[in-house]
C-alpha cells in the first residue's frame, strides 16, 4: 500500500506476534459449586493474565466477566466463558472457556489467543458512516443493509474498535458477510462469511439406500393447514425469477384433502428426474429431512438455530438454480447461510437435485449446530503458524457436520445419491468417515479434503462409545476459538470426552488421534501421497506473499543432486502470481510482524524465486537429505497449484529440462538468499519486504476469504474455504478431494394427528 493511503494510520514499528499454548490443563482450578464461579474464574485468568497473552490488553482498560451455561452432556457439567470489555465495547469472542464438572474443578481450558492493546479507543465513525463504508467498497455482498454493533476486535499486538455489519444475503453471489469496518480509519474488510454450502411421502434417506419412496409421520406437525409451515421451519420452492440472476422461493406444495404431501417419487435412474426444475418432490424433501434431523438434534440437548430466537422461523429452498434472461442454469452445491431468509439453499443441479439426499441436508443443518454455538465466532477463521497458514477450523467445521450426519444416518458415507449419479464424483459417496487419511500426508489446504482425518477421528468415537458422543462434540464446539488448530480441536475433545465419558474413552481418542496424525502435524506432504492441487489463501493484508497451508515434502534420492519441480496455476479474476521458498532439511519456516494496518511475512529458507506464472523450477540438493518446498501467493486471490511433478537429476550433471520460463533461482549455498524485486532477503535466508496491493486492517492480523473468489481482507484469524465460496459442498478438484456435505433424496407427505 503507498504510504499516502495509510497516513492516518498510527505509526508502528512492526510487532513480532507470539502466540500462547491454547489448550491446558487447569486441574489445580477448583471453584466448588459456588453461584459466583463464573466470576472467581475470570478472577483466575487476571491472575494468569501472562501466560494467556492478557498483559497489554488489561493495562490498556480491558474488563473481564465470566458467564456461566449448562453444558450438552449429562452429570452437571457447565461451560464457564470469559469475555472482556473495553469501556463498556464488548470484546468480540471470549478470552477463556472452561469444561467444569459438577463439584467445581476445571477440567480443560481454551485460551483465545492473545489480545493486544487497544491502539483505537474513540469511535470516529458512527454505524450510518460505517454501512455507507460497506455500500462503497464495491466488495462481493456490499449493502447499506444489515445489523450493525460496535465491538473491540482482537489482535494479537492491536486490538482496533471496529463496526461490525452483518449483510443479508446475496442470493446472486451466494455469500452472506460480515464486515469490519475500522471505527477510526474506515479500512472494511469481511471478517468471516456465513454462507457455509404431518406425513410425507419421501426417501427415508436416500434414492440408493431406499430406492422406493415410502411415507413417513413428521415429528412437527405443519402450523398451517396446506404448507410446510412448521413451528422451526418452512420449506419454500425456487421457481420463479427474483430479478437479480436468480430464482424466486416461495411455498409451492399443497397438502391433499387428508392433509398429507404425497407428491409422486422421481424415478432417479431417469436422467430427466433428476434435472427437473421446481419439482415439488424437491420442496417435500428438504423439509422432511430437516424435521427429522432437528428432533434428533433436540434430543441430544441442542436448543435450536439463531433463527428460531424469538419464536422465528429457518427457510428451507428447494432447487436453487440460477436465472438470466429467462434461462436457467442449473446449480450444482447446496449451502447453509445463517440468513433466516434463505437458510439452506439445495441447488437444483446439472445431473442430481441436491434436495434429494439426505445426508446433505443433515450436513447443512450440521453446519447450523456449528454456527449456532460458535456465538459471535466462526469456526472456519485462518491460523499464522510457523509451518503455514492454514485453515484448520474450517476443516473442523466440516469435520463436524458430516460427523453429525453419519451418525443419524447411521453409516459412514456422505451422499450416496450423489455419488451415484453425478459423473463429477467418483466412488461411492461424497466422503467416507471410515478413512484412513492422515495428517499432513492427506491435507491440501482445502477445508472439505482436510476435514477427513478429523472427522474419522469424532466417527471412531462415536463407533466405540455410542451417541453420547454427541453431547461431548456440541461441548467440544463451544469450547474452540474461531481460528483453532486440528491438533487443538483434537486436544479439546480428547478432553472432554474423558472428563464426559471416562478415563478409558480418553486414552481411546488418544490413540485415535495418534494414529490420524492429529496431535502434532508438520505441515508438510510428500507429492507420493497427494490427493489433488494444493490451495493458498488469497493475499491483500499478508505482505510480500501469503504463506501456504501445506508444504511439500521432498526425500531426496541417492546420487541425485538437483531436482526439477513442474506445476501449474489456478485463480480466478486476477493472474495467478506464485513465489517458491526450497529450505533442506527442515521446513520452510514463517513468522509473522503485525503493525496497525498489514501483516508482514518473514521466512527462513535455502533458496527462492518469486513473481512466477508457473513452472517449472530447478532446485539444487546440495547436502540434503530432505527438501522442503513453500508456493507462497503473491496474487490477490485464492490460488490452486496444479499438475505438481518432480523429476530428479543425478550426480554427473544432468540438469534436466531447460523450458522457457523457468528462470533461475538465486542459490549461493551458504544459507544466503537474494530475493527479486523490492523484497530484501538477510543473509540468514530471511526474506522481509513491504508489497503493493496492501489493505488496511483493522489492527488484528488475519485475511478473511469473502466466499466469492475476489479478494478481500480481515482482522482477527479468519475464514476461509478455500473453495471460492458457498457451502463448499463440492469443489472442482476430482474425487480425490470430494467437497459435497451429504444429501437425502425424499418425497414428503404430512399426516395430520387426529
Amino acid at each position: 500500500m503507498p504510504a499516502a493511503a495509510r497516513a492516518s494510520a498510527p505509526a508502528a514499528a512492526p510487532t513480532p506476534i507470539t502466540d500462547v499454548v491454547r489448550v491446558q490443563d487447569w486441574h489445580d482450578v477448583h471453584v466448588g459449586s459456588a453461584p459466583d464461579r463464573a466470576e472467581r474464574l475470570a478472577a483466575v485468568v487476571r491472575e494468569r493474565a501472562a501466560d494467556l497473552g492478557l498483559s497489554a490488553a488489561l493495562a490498556s482498560g480491558l474488563r473481564l466477566h465470566g458467564t456461566r451455561k449448562l453444558a450438552h452432556a449429562r452429570g452437571g457439567f457447565e461451560i464457564v466463558e470469559v469475555h472482556g470489555r473495553f469501556a463498556g465495547v464488548p470484546l468480540l469472542g471470549p478470552v477463556a472457556r472452561m469444561l467444569v464438572d459438577g463439584r467445581g474443578r476445571v477440567r480443560t481450558m481454551v485460551a483465545g489467543g492473545p489480545v493486544g492493546a487497544l491502539t483505537n479507543p474513540v469511535a470516529r465513525l458512527s454505524a450510518d458512516d460505517a454501512r455507507t463504508a460497506v455500500a462503497a467498497s464495491g466488495l462481493p455482498g456490499a449493502s447499506e443493509r444489515g445489523r450493525t454493533r460496535l465491538v473491540a476486535l482482537p489482535g494479537p499486538v492491536h486490538t482496533r474498535l471496529v463496526w461490525l455489519v452483518e449483510a443479508p444475503l446475496d442470493r446472486r453471489g451466494v455469500t452472506r458477510p460480515v464486515f469490519a469496518v475500522d471505527a477510526e480509519l474506515g479500512a472494511v474488510r469481511v471478517l468471516h462469511d456465513r454462507v457455509r454450502t404431518t406425513d410425507v411421502r419421501s426417501f427415508e434417506r436416500n434414492p440408493v439406500v431406499d430406492p422406493a419412496a415410502g411415507i413417513f409421520d413428521l415429528v412437527e406437525d405443519s402450523t398451517a393447514t396446506d404448507q410446510l409451515l412448521g413451528t422451526h421451519f418452512q420449506a419454500q420452492n425456487c421457481i420463479g425469477d427474483a430479478g437479480d440472476g436468480t430464482c424466486d422461493g416461495a411455498p409451492s406444495v399443497v397438502a391433499n384433502a387428508a392433509g398429507d404431501f404425497l407428491y409422486d417419487a422421481p424415478d432417479v435412474t431417469n436422467p430427466g428426474d433428476n434435472t427437473q426444475m421446481g419439482d415439488p418432490f424437491a420442496e417435500v424433501s428438504i423439509y422432511y429431512h430437516t424435521d427429522k434431523f432437528f428432533a434428533w438434534l433436540q434430543g441430544h440437548g441442542f436448543d435450536g438455530l439463531d433463527c428460531h430466537d424469538d419464536s422465528g422461523r429457518a427457510v428451507l429452498v428447494a432447487n436453487f438454480h440460477w436465472v438470466d434472461a429467462g434461462n436457467q442454469t442449473p446449480y450444482d452445491n447446496a449451502f447453509y447461510s445463517g440468513d433466516c431468509s434463505a437458510t439452506m439453499v439445495f441447488g437444483q443441479g446439472s445431473e442430481v437435485d441436491f434436495a434429494y439426499d439426505g445426508d446433505v441436508v443433515y450436513h447443512e443443518l450440521g453446519h447450523g449446530v456449528v454456527d449456532r454455538l460458535m456465538g459471535d465466532q466462526e469456526l472456519g477463521w485462518e491460523r499464522r503458524r510457523p509451518d503455514g497458514l492454514v485453515s484448520d477450523a474450517g476443516a473442523m467445521n466440516e469435520g463436524f457436520a458430516d460427523f453429525f450426519s453419519s451418525t443419524f444416518a447411521g453409516d459412514p458415507i456422505v451422499g450416496d445419491y450423489i455419488g451415484a449419479y453425478w459423473t463429477t464424483i467418483e466412488g461411492s459417496g461424497l466422503r467416507d468417515n471410515a478413512n484412513d487419511f492422515v495428517c499432513p500426508d492427506h491435507l491440501v489446504g482445502e477445508v472439505h479434503i482436510d476435514s477427513e482425518p478429523f472427522a474419522a477421528m469424532l466417527w471412531a468415537t462415536q463407533q466405540q462409545y455410542g451417541e453420547a458422543v454427541v453431547p461431548a462434540a456440541f461441548d467440544t464446539i463451544d469450547l474452540l476459538d474461531g481460528n483453532a488448530t486440528l491438533e487443538e480441536g483434537t486436544a479439546v475433545f480428547r478432553n472432554v470426552v474423558a472428563a464426559q465419558l471416562g478415563g478409558g474413552a480418553g486414552t481411546f481418542v488418544d490413540d485415535v488421534a495418534q494414529s490420524r496424525g492429529l496431535v502434532d502435524c508438520l505441515r508438510a506432504t510428500s507429492p507420493d501421497t497427494l490427493r489433488g492441487s494444493l490451495w493458498i489463501h488469497s493475499g491483500g493484508y499478508y505482505t510480500p506473499y501469503v504463506p501456504p497451508a501445506m508444504q511439500l515434502r521432498l526425500d531426496v534420492p541417492e546420487g541425485a543432486d538437483a531436482v526439477t519441480l513442474d506445476f501449474s496455476l489456478q485463480t480466478w479474476g486476477v493472474e495467478p502470481v506464485v513465489g517458491v521458498l526450497m529450505r533442506r532439511d527442515a521446513a520452510v519456516e514463517f513468522g509473522y510482524q503485525q503493525t496497525p494496518d498489514e501483516m508482514l511475512v518473514t521466512a527462513t529458507y535455502d533458496a527462492e524465486q518469486l513473481g512466477l506464472g508457473g513452472g517449472p523450477v530447478d532446485l539444487e540438493v546440495g547436502a540434503a537429505q530432505t527438501l522442503y518446498v513453500a508456493f507462497v501467493n503473491q496474487a490477490n486471490n485464492t490460488l490452486r497449484v496444479n499438475d505438481i511433478a518432480v523429476q530428479w537429476h543425478g550426480a554427473s550433471g544432468e540438469t534436466g529440462s531447460d523450458d522457457e520460463g523457468t528462470g533461475n533461482v538465486d542459490d549461493t549455498g551458504d544459507g544466503t538468499a537474494t530475493s527479486a524485486g523490492d523484497d530484501a532477503a538477510t543473509a540468514d535466508g530471511t526474506t522481509e519486504g513491504g508489497g503493493a496491493d496492501d489493505q488496511p486492517d483493522d489492527g488484528d492480523g488475519d485475511e478473511a476469504d469473502d466466499g466469492d473468489e475476489n479478494e478481500s481482507s480481515s482482522d482477527g484469524d479468519v475464514p476461509q474455504d478455500g473453495d471460492g465460496g458457498g457451502c463448499g459442498c463440492r469443489t472442482d478438484t476430482p474425487r480425490l478431494a470430494p467437497a459435497l456435505l451429504g444429501l437425502l433424496g425424499l418425497a414428503l407427505a404430512r399426516r395430520r394427528r387426529r
